[in-house]
């Protein structure tokens, strides 16, 4: 899949009747060689 995309989503999703919310944390190591010298790691705290 060399042309895949990343689904974004904006704005707030309805949850499902009886499915309870929760956070999930990824935690991504980065590294642009325009901005930084050593990758670094970056945690996102997504709402499910």
């Amino acid at each position: 899949m060399a042309n895949a995309q990343p689904a974004i989503i904006e704005g707030e999703v309805e949850a499902l009747p009886g499915v309870e919310s929760f956070t999930v944390t990824l935690i991504i190591r980065r590294f642009d060689p325009e901005q930084d010298t050593e990758p670094r790691w970056v945690d996102y705290d997504v709402q499910m």
